[in-house]
């Protein structure tokens, strides 16, 4: 078929599946009528052509065209498509003896016919369609495996048994609801020495508005003491607190920088005072400056800081005794301020 012939063919399918599209089945029908003049061997074409006759109402035209298709789709070996064209004819006219012996020439249809008709329209005599499998089958069985696989294949041990699983104790759930309570073994506390525990000193908790009480000092055995010696008495020490006036007193540099309040010492008794016992106080209040508006403050060396701040700077001075009342005003535990000399101002 030439060029030009080819570009006719197309120009001819084009025209006839636009009137197919239309809906214009009778100029259709006669396209593809033009069309089997130069593909006469084409069943596509045939079969197209069998349904635009269908649609037009021209039965009989119909039936010839999916005859002669079914005819050409068996010469090419589609026997599937084949009997889909017949049968299609068959719905035209289903007392038609002619397609029903067609039918029944061919019978019933064969397992996966599809993959051989497929086979046999695309396996050319060159050899250059065919499948690979089919080349590999004519070559012969294949090679062996290598000796490597042959010795890893026999030296393969054989599955022997499971392990066999552990036996378990059946558990007695009417004991374990009998038994109410466990009981648990005692905590093992550790072992503190003597020595340790009269070392370690007991500190009292401190409630605020309460006289701090000093234990009294163990006395010495008879024996050792020396002749003469008295044991001062040590009265109680006040909490210190910070002093409710603005303006701190003059003389109280050092208690402003901070550090530990310097306690006044006892008066000495007797002409034995060199030999006295010291007095111990456990209690030594300390107060430090952390900053402008923080302090730290702690009644003793084993006990926890206390740190106060403000949002403005604090002023800190120096009391000589709490504010209590005078009932209950127990000694001073620090020396007296000694008032300033001079004249004492004449009250109006």
């Amino acid at each position: 078929m030439g060029e030009r012939e080819l570009v006719k063919l197309r120009e001819l399918k084009e025209a006839a599946h636009a009137l197919f599209v239309r809906g214009r089945f009778v100029q259709c029908a006669e396209t593809y009528a033009r069309i089997l003049r130069l593909v006469p061997k084409d069943p596509n074409v045939r079969v197209r052509h069998a349904e635009c006759c269908r649609r037009a109402g021209d039965r009989q035209s119909a039936i010839t065209s999916y005859r002669e298709a079914a005819a050409l789709l068996m010469e090419q070996g589609c026997e599937s498509r084949a009997r889909g064209a017949l049968r299609a004819a068959l719905e035209l006219d289903p007392r038609d003896p002619i397609l029903l012996s067609d039918i029944a020439r061919l019978g019933q249809p064969k397992a996966q016919a599809t993959a051989l008709e497929d086979e046999r329209l695309y396996t050319g005599a060159t050899g250059l369609f065919e499948r690979l499998d089919a080349r590999a089958n004519k070559a012969g069985p294949p090679p062996p495996p290598p000796a490597y696989v042959l010795r890893a294949a026999e030296e393969t041990p054989a599955p022997g048994p499971l392990p066999a699983a552990p036996t378990i104790a059946p558990l007695d759930v009417k004991a374990l609801r009998g038994a109410r309570t466990m009981a648990l073994p005692p905590r093992a506390h550790p072992a503190v020495p003597p020595a340790m525990r009269r070392a370690s000193p007991s500190i009292p908790p401190i409630i605020p508005g309460r006289l701090i009480t000093q234990p009294p000092v163990p006395q010495a055995p008879a024996g050792t003491r020396p002749a003469g010696a008295t044991v001062t008495p040590v009265p109680p020490a006040m909490r210190p607190a910070r002093s409710t006036a603005g303006v701190p007193r003059a003389g109280n540099a050092t208690a402003q920088a901070g550090g530990p309040l310097p306690l006044a010492p006892a008066p000495a008794n007797g002409a034995g005072a060199s030999h006295a016992a010291p007095a111990a106080t456990p209690y030594r209040p300390e107060l430090r400056r952390l900053g402008p508006n923080a302090v730290a403050l702690r009644v003793s060396p084993q006990a926890r800081w206390v740190i106060i701040r403000s949002d403005s700077p604090l002023e800190l001075s120096r009391a000589e005794a709490l504010p209590v009342p005078a009932a209950r005003q127990p000694p001073a535990a620090y020396a007296p301020e000694q008032p300033p000399a001079g004249p004492t101002p004449a009250s109006s």
